[in-house]
């Protein structure tokens, strides 16, 4: 299995924009520390993701339904070098 790359995590996160930043102006790298955090695991599903974020942002980093980290989830597994 090809493991994602820092970019695509990156790439990935802000298209997602889970905090709302990106669409506020922030950079597309806003999220770099949370795809740094993601990179080094073994896998990545809905709960490891949010607990990622909940870790960076705080609850309310959680208020997005469960189907929004399942699919950020999958994205994040698939994400790999264009």
């Amino acid at each position: 299995m090809t493991r994602p790359t820092l970019q695509s995590l990156c790439r990935a996160l802000a298209e997602a924009d889970p905090e709302g930043l990106v669409a506020l102006g922030a950079p597309d790298d806003e999220y770099l520390p949370e795809a740094e955090a993601l990179l080094g695991l073994e896998h990545l599903d809905a709960d490891v993701v949010r607990g990622v974020f909940q870790g960076f942002f705080g609850p309310v980093a959680t208020t997005h339904p469960d189907r929004f980290w399942e699919l950020l989830a999958a994205r994040c597994e698939a994400s790999q070098i264009d």
